[in-house]
């Protein structure tokens, strides 16, 4: 019974052999503390993301993929190979961790700009592996992105509703910002209710502002014929195939 964990990376850490100090993280404002609330960097919730990934390591059977890309024109870096390097600087000495770098179970998806590319890409990466694809998903992210998971992307990717699930992990907030945050993370949700893959604007040019490489083919290393042509089909359409169902339902 295989279990994909996806850390859902947010930022790029420039300094991994200190990762606990806030200069060391490449942060964008809305990031960053505010001594005025009190409100600590985010970088402290990401440190936390990276040690739930960690954790779901000893359960039997598990994959981490860390998933995100070189948001940063000129970081050394893609989120995910920065997050690896943190999880190896602050845990890398535990038995357990070695022994799953070893077994290859902890992996970089480094080409996802954006949640519903967090969830597709890293997906493929396990398949790429494990030549099968996984019997559960837990996403360790922010917890007030549960329902853009749940109610969005795994919709949108047809995934069962007992296959998925979220471990929501949000920074200490203050009532206002996070009043704000929700707000403006509704907004986001009814984009992707309207463009579920994420293929048209505005959705489209976040992407491209994060560095998306339009030209990707995240199926590039399936080997698989019946599983690629499928699910590039079946992404080229943006809906479902109806003579097949998608091979991760079907597994």
């Amino acid at each position: 019974m295989g279990e994909l964990v996806i850390v859902c990376c947010h930022a790029i850490c420039v300094d991994t052999s200190n990762p606990y100090e806030e200069p060391s993280w490449l942060l964008k404002p809305f990031q960053r503390s505010n001594p005025s609330t009190g409100k600590p960097g985010e970088h402290e919730t990401f440190l936390l993301h990276i040690q739930a990934g960690v954790n779901a390591l000893r359960r039997e059977g598990t994959v981490l993929v860390f998933s995100g890309a070189k948001t940063e024109r000129d970081a050394p870096s893609s989120e995910a190979a920065s997050y690896l390097n943190v999880l190896m600087q602050c845990f890398g000495e535990s038995d357990f961790v070695q022994q799953a770098m070893a077994d290859g179970r902890i992996l970089c998806e480094d080409a996802a700009t954006d949640s519903y590319q967090n969830l597709l890409f890293s997906l493929v990466k396990y398949y790429e592996v494990e030549e099968a694809w996984p019997h559960m998903i837990t996403v360790i992210t922010h917890a007030f992105k549960e329902n853009r998971f749940l109610d969005g992307h795994a919709v949108a990717l047809e995934l069962p509703k007992e296959m998925i699930r979220v471990q929501g992990i949000n920074p200490p907030f203050p009532l206002l910002e996070s009043r704000e945050v929700q707000r403006f993370e509704k907004e986001t949700v009814d984009l992707f209710l309207r463009d579920p893959h994420g293929v048209r604007e505005p959705l489209l040019s976040k992407r491209v502002a994060r560095g998306w490489c339009t030209n990707y083919d995240p199926l590039r290393n399936i080997q698989d014929p019946s599983v690629r042509d499928t699910v590039r089909n079946w992404l080229d359409r943006c809906e479902r195939v109806e003579h097949d169902s998608l091979p991760w339902i079907t597994r």
